[in-house]
């Protein structure tokens, strides 16, 4: 489906287990199954069984500010084999923050085995007062190109003597976001591969809130009054953080909407692109697929435990015992 790198090969990816308390939503199911919701992050369960899993990613939408809304998580659906003891990394991206003229970009929903990327779900990008953001992008699970991978761009505009100032990019599975040229402040954020912490946003009015992007490579976003270099004057701008992604999405400035960040599915597996209808932070969902037709390539049957095989003996030799005693009572 896509010809850009799929593995961190060699990445820090940076992936905490996750105890049985931490997954008290769903506390009692076994391995994967059930909801890994946002925790602020990132995690990693055990198949218990080998089975073709339906697996949900939604990625988080951008935080929203007085007048502009954030823009929707993308959400990627799709189905996987693994076998039983198979250990799944996943992040679920945090929802970028509010701030009353700009807030920050959402964070991606990624999933990973074994260092291989398997499927990403974009974050939004976030709102602005005159900008809402755009939503995530379907990338090559919508038939196109995820990108390249790296963080998104950080353009800013100039305010004045060659300052550039403006949202910052989203970070991707394995290049971070850019920050504005212009030293607002505010950053990118992290890759996957290197943890997917959100940006840091910038805001030096009191009370307004800071625009941080949230976990999974959301942008910070930046609202703020900075003097300029040699000059008494200053000025006030705000932009709002790319959201994270595949590939991160564009940071956004005073005369552009901040980017959502792109989705993307491993090669060889199909699934189904859409946008997520309420705003909030990312989540992954694990179910039992319909069809559990072993792939040809799949793994190799089971063998009986040594108890069972036993039995089975047991069995054969009671039928045998059986036939014999028939066999005489007829002689009789």
């Amino acid at each position: 489906m896509s010809d850009t790198k799929t593995t961190l090969a060699g990445a820090a990816l940076a992936v905490a287990s996750f105890s049985y308390g931490a997954r008290s939503s769903y506390a009692g199911i076994a391995g994967c199954l059930g909801h890994h919701y946002f925790t602020n992050a990132a995690g990693s369960c055990t198949t218990y069984q080998a089975a073709r899993y339906t697996i949900t990613l939604t990625g988080a939408s951008g935080g929203s500010s007085l007048e502009g809304l954030g823009g929707s998580g993308g959400i990627v659906k799709a189905d996987f084999w693994f076998d039983a003891g198979t250990t799944l990394d996943f992040l679920a991206g945090g929802m970028g923050s509010f701030n009353y003229y700009a807030s920050g970009g959402g964070g991606g929903s990624f999933l990973s085995s074994a260092g291989t990327l398997l499927a990403v779900a974009g974050g939004g990008g976030g709102g602005s007062l005159t900008y809402n953001g755009t939503a995530a992008t379907a990338g090559n699970v919508g038939g196109g190109s995820a990108g390249s991978g790296l963080g998104g761009a950080a353009p800013g505009v100039d305010v004045g003597s060659g300052t550039y100032l403006g949202g910052a990019g989203g970070g991707g599975a394995y290049g971070a976001g850019e920050a504005p040229s212009g030293g607002g402040g505010n950053t990118g954020g992290a890759s996957f591969a290197s943890g997917g912490a959100g940006g840091t946003g910038f805001s030096n009015y009191y009370g307004y809130g800071i625009p941080n992007g949230g976990l999974g490579g959301g942008g910070g976003g930046f609202y703020g009054n900075v003097p300029l270099p040699g000059y008494i004057l200053s000025v006030t701008t705000y932009s709002s953080g790319g959201g994270g992604g595949f590939t991160g999405g564009a940071g956004g400035t005073s005369s552009a909407s901040a980017q959502g960040g792109s989705s993307f599915l491993v090669d060889g597996v199909t699934g189904s692109f859409s946008l997520a209808e309420d705003p909030g932070h990312g989540s992954l969902y694990f179910a039992l697929a319909e069809n559990q037709t072993p792939p040809a390539s799949g793994p190799s049957p089971v063998p009986l435990p040594a108890s069972a095989a036993m039995l089975g003996l047991g069995v054969a030799a009671l039928g045998g015992a059986g036939l014999r005693r028939r066999k005489k009572a007829k002689a009789a």
